[in-house]
């Protein structure tokens, strides 16, 4: 697309002399303020405005200074030519957004480099802004996405905490070498189920630990047990066992333990108790073994 370019002088011979200079590009000529502001609101195209100091009836600072309040022409490249010395101006004029300040007479060759730099800058802003929207959308998606992924995970965490609180089976998750969290930071989560089971609650078994409230006969077997699934040697393990209850009464079970990789967790093995009671006592209360 062709770069559009105003320009806003009051002398016809220097719009002529600029006009010459500035072949290739689509121009649009001012004369003063009022054909200026016109030309602006007609075209918005418009790329670059090369402003002379010295129209009439308003000076150029005060045209910047309409320019630079008006959001339609946020993206006009302002260049001010005076055929003056005048720092003050020009400092005045950088300050208000013009994006360059030229002195009369200009060379051909440093007006077009003016130009053709100040389109490799905008083209450069123009990349960045579009980047930047393309990275906003992108980061919208992604923060919808983890929204819902969260929401499926509070769903999903919701259902397991049902599940743990209601399963007909035991569950224990805890440190296979520290079974019962002797170590604070180990404490295992236990289901009601379990509770029910051994007879005493997460605080008594932790106090307790699992050697105390397993059958002596039924120690070695699980410790064995222990150590076979903590080198490796088995995926999981399953033992029939007996717990024996706060009241001296013995409560069979078969239990079924895995370890898992939690990662921020020092949890590493679950075990499911499943009571088995009425498979091994008879309706006499006779053990059935």
């Amino acid at each position: 697309m062709m770069t559009t370019i105003l320009i806003a002088d009051q002398s016809s011979v220097d719009r002529l002399i600029i006009g010459s200079m500035l072949k290739g590009y689509e121009l649009k000529y001012a004369r003063n303020d009022k054909e200026l502001f016109l030309e602006l609101e007609l075209n918005p195209d418009i790329s670059f405005l090369l402003l002379d100091v010295s129209l009439p009836s308003i000076n150029s600072i005060e045209i910047l200074k309409k320019i630079k309040t008006n959001p339609q022409w946020i993206r006009l490249r302002t260049i001010v030519m005076s055929g003056t010395d005048d720092t003050q101006l020009e400092i005045d004029a950088l300050r208000l957004g013009a994006v360059d300040f030229v002195r009369k007479p200009m060379s051909f060759e440093t007006l077009r480099f003016r130009i053709h730099l100040h389109e490799n800058l905008r083209y450069m802003q123009d990349t960045l802004e579009s980047n930047n929207r393309t990275l906003e959308k992108l980061v919208v998606e992604k923060t919808k996405e983890l929204m819902a992924t969260n929401r499926r995970m509070a769903d999903t965490l919701n259902l397991v905490q049902i599940i743990f609180q209601q399963a007909p089976v035991g569950i224990l998750l805890g440190n296979i070498r520290d079974y019962f969290g002797s170590n604070k930071e180990n404490a295992p989560f236990v289901n009601p189920k379990y509770e029910e089971i051994t007879g005493r609650s997460k605080e008594e078994l932790k106090k307790i630990g699992w050697k105390n409230i397993t059958h002596p006969d039924d120690i070695a077997k699980d410790i064995e047990m222990q150590q076979r699934l903590i080198r490796g040697d088995m995926g999981n393990y399953r033992l029939e066992k007996r717990y024996i209850r706060p009241d001296g009464s013995i409560r069979w079970v078969r239990l079924i333990a895995f370890p898992f990789d939690a990662q921020d967790s020092d949890f590493n093995h679950l075990i499911i108790a499943e009571d088995i009671q009425h498979l091994k006592v008879g309706i006499n209360g006779e053990n059935r073994q």
